[in-house]
């Protein structure tokens, strides 16, 4: 399990922590947004890129700043988006490594 420390924008703690239990939950994001943080299920990024995808809003519309903590990784890592095609299907890397994806 990991814990992350959710801020307002003005950096005051909202939840000192937030638990995610790798077996209910293996993949999680960190989304940074006007100096605020939260976690991210995978559907929450699902719906995003979905809006992305359908040019309801772009990537630095959804966020600043994207993490994503896998099973293999021993921390959250920053990552980037590769779109593909016009349906919300995206892959996540980390580096040159795909991570997850969205189909």
């Amino acid at each position: 399990m990991a814990g992350i420390r959710v801020t307002s924008g003005d950096n005051s703690t909202i939840h000192s922590v937030v638990w995610v239990n790798p077996d209910e939950v293996p993949v999680s994001f960190i989304v940074v947004k006007y100096g605020a943080m939260g976690i991210a299920t995978p559907d929450y990024i699902a719906e995003e890129l979905y809006d992305i995808a359908t040019g309801d809003r772009t990537l630095g519309e959804s966020w600043d700043a994207l993490m994503v903590k896998v099973p293999q990784s021993s921390h959250p890592e920053i990552c980037r988006v590769r779109m593909i095609g016009s349906d919300g299907a995206a892959e996540i890397l980390v580096g040159s490594h795909i991570v997850h994806r969205f189909s």
